[in-house]
């Protein structure tokens, strides 16, 4: 899943590298372009993770009373929610570092240069 989604975060900076050009012209520092990639991979996976884990829960308690032997003792407890939660934290701030060091670091003649 940690590489799905740094594929997935290389992708998005690649694809947008002119407009990353752009703020650094109209004078956003490198790190506020850091942290904006960084802060909108921690939402992207936040959100699954918030949507995955209610899901999870709410299955886990539905068919914990059904009879079928394949889901007996199938269950996600309240305190396994913020482990979830934690993990989808981690796979956002891992999944970005490198690809949002490499556009905060790129020059503007380069970003604005590069046809994607």
């Amino acid at each position: 899943i940690l590489l799905v989604s740094a594929n997935t975060v290389a992708m998005s900076v690649r694809e947008r590298i002119q407009e990353i050009g752009v703020l650094k012209t109209l004078g956003f520092k490198s790190s506020t372009i850091l942290w904006l990639i960084i802060g909108e991979s921690i939402v992207m996976a936040l959100t699954g993770g918030i949507l995955g884990t209610a899901l999870g829960y709410v299955v886990t308690q539905a068919m914990r009373d059904q009879t079928v032997a394949f889901f007996d003792g199938l269950v996600l407890p309240l305190w396994g929610v913020p482990i979830c939660l934690g993990v989808a934290l981690m796979i956002g701030i891992l999944s970005s570092v490198v690809p949002a060091l490499i556009a905060s670091r790129t020059k503007i003649t380069d970003a604005l240069r590069h046809s994607g």
